[in-house]
């Protein structure tokens, strides 16, 4: 039998690794949606958003570059609808508190 060549061993890696930060990925999102409306939860997803880019760039096997690109694509959106729902509890909250307001004073 032989031994793999250095970019099979690379598709590999890169396989491996994939699945590994998605299943991490997976269960710290799904887990943790509250804390998307929270700061806390944006270096997670940029460092998940770089690991990938790292691993997209190392890869070399089109099938697993072709996976990575599509995740990629679906973090990024995922990271911006966090954005806007966010901006968007922040704004129903104002929108509380003025009413709030408006109420004490009647």
């Amino acid at each position: 039998m032989s031994s793999p060549s250095p970019s099979n061993l690379a598709c590999l890696k890169a396989q491996a690794d994939f699945c590994a930060s998605m299943a991490d990925l997976e269960f710290k999102t799904w887990r943790n949606l509250h804390d998307a409306l929270e700061d806390s939860a944006a270096p997670f997803a940029n460092m998940a958003i770089r690991q990938n880019v790292r691993m997209l760039g190392d890869c070399t096997c089109v099938p697993i570059r072709e996976l990575l690109q599509r995740v990629l694509k679906a973090q990024r959106d995922l990271a911006k609808s966090a954005r806007a729902l966010k901006e968007w509890v922040r704004k129903e909250k104002r929108a509380h508190r003025a009413f709030e307001k408006m109420l004490a004073l009647l």
